[in-house]
């Protein structure tokens, strides 16, 4: 009942296995990582969706005139404070963007500045509306950052940002709002 001694090369050669089972095992561990590649790719494609924002550039005076009518959506929030202190508000440009997630997107203004969007994240909260989180950037003309925010707001929502007044008076004001379906 003795045992002979083997080498570790020995007992290695035995456990070795055949050609064919290491090419199976190989086979079966690149389905393998395929599938959790392919998981992986599809678990972030429902992050991978993109907002489709609109931008309107506004021009408010103190003159009389009213609200443009292609405000309407906003009419409720240009009567209240601190935007109750202009009597007229006219469109002057109007942008569709698409903004990919977590990817910046500029919008070139007609005064010449930019207007910078991430857009961040999205809340799905049961219950509750769809709120997305996007970052705002604004520039003058001379490329010096007037604005650097980030915001919480309701899928589809406005959300109003002022700008410097111009050599007349008036003042320049954007209507943002950014939507998923």
């Amino acid at each position: 009942m003795s045992k002979t001694m083997q080498t570790p090369l020995q007992f290695l050669k035995q456990q070795r296995p055949s050609k064919q089972q290491r090419s199976s095992g190989l086979r079966h561990v690149l389905s393998a990582l395929a599938l959790c590649v392919a998981v992986a790719g599809f678990g972030n494609s429902a992050m991978a969706d993109e907002a489709k924002c609109t931008v309107i550039e506004i021009k408010a005076t103190s003159g009389e005139g009213g609200i443009d009518a292609e405000l309407k959506p906003i009419t409720n929030k240009l009567k209240k404070p601190p935007f109750s202190a202009w009597k007229t508000f006219q469109v002057v440009k109007k942008h569709g963007v698409k903004a990919p997630h977590m990817k910046a997107v500029s919008v070139s203004l007609a005064d010449g500045g930019k207007l910078g969007l991430l857009y961040k994240e999205r809340n799905d909260a049961k219950g509750s509306k769809t709120r997305l989180r996007i970052g705002f950037t604004l520039d003058n003309k001379a490329g010096k950052r007037k604005a650097d925010i980030t915001l919480k707001v309701d899928s589809g929502d406005y959300t109003l940002i002022g700008q410097d007044a111009d050599k007349d008076g008036s003042s320049r004001l954007l209507a943002i709002s950014c939507a998923i379906k």
